[in-house]
C-alpha cells in the first residue's frame, strides 16, 4: 500500500512563496483523485497547516497565500490551479476565501470564453424543467459502463442521480 506523502515535510523548510510548484504538483496528484468535496477541503486544511510551519504566523501565511499563491494559481490557469483556488475559497481566512473565490470565478469566465471559440463546445443555461427532461432521457437510455470502476461508480451514484432528478422535478 502506498503511503500518503507527509505534506508538512514537503513544505516546512521552504519559504511559502517558493512552494507554488510543489503545491500545484500536490494539488494535481491529490485533488484529481478525490470525489468528495469534503476530502478536498480536508486536504486544503492540511496544506495550510503544513505551510504554517514555514510562515511567521497564521496571519502572515494567509496574507502570503492571498497575495502570492492566489495570483500565481490564477496565472497558471490549469485545472489543478482552479481546484486549489476552489479549496482555498472554502477553507481559508475570510480574505483568502474572497480572493480565491474571485480568482476561481475569473478562471470559470476565461474557460467559458475559450470554449465559446470552439464550435464543438456548447454552454447554455437551462431551467430545471429542461434539466429534468435531459436527465430523464439519459437515465432511460440505460447505463453503459465500460470499465470495472465505472460499474462501481454507476452503482454508487445511482441514489444521488435519483435524488437530483426528484429535486429537479420539485423545482420545475
Amino acid at each position: 500500500m502506498d503511503a500518503e506523502p507527509d505534506v508538512a515535510s514537503l513544505f516546512a523548510p521552504v519559504a511559502v512563496e517558493e512552494t507554488f510548484d510543489g503545491v500545484l504538483t500536490e494539488a494535481r496528484q491529490v485533488l484529481g483523485g478525490l470525489d468528495d468535496p469534503v476530502d478536498a477541503e480536508l486536504w486544503g486544511s492540511d496544506l495550510i497547516g503544513a505551510l504554517a510551519s514555514s510562515a511567521a504566523g497564521q496571519s502572515s501565511l494567509m496574507n502570503t497565500l492571498t497575495g502570492s499563491l492566489v495570483p500565481a494559481a490564477e496565472t497558471a490557469s490549469t485545472p489543478e490551479a482552479l481546484a486549489l483556488l476552489r479549496v482555498f475559497a472554502a477553507v481559508g481566512s475570510p480574505a483568502l476565501r474572497a480572493a480565491a473565490g474571485q480568482a476561481a470565478a475569473r478562471l470559470r469566465d476565461d474557460t467559458e470564453r475559450e470554449a465559446a471559440r470552439d464550435p464543438r463546445v456548447v454552454f447554455e443555461m437551462i431551467d430545471a424543467a429542461a434539466a429534468r427532461l435531459r436527465l430523464e432521457r439519459a437515465i432511460s437510455a440505460g447505463e453503459c459502463p465500460e470499465q470495472p470502476d465505472q460499474v462501481d461508480d454507476v452503482v454508487a451514484h445511482r441514489a444521488l442521480l435519483r435524488a437530483r432528478l426528484d429535486l429537479l422535478a420539485a423545482q420545475g
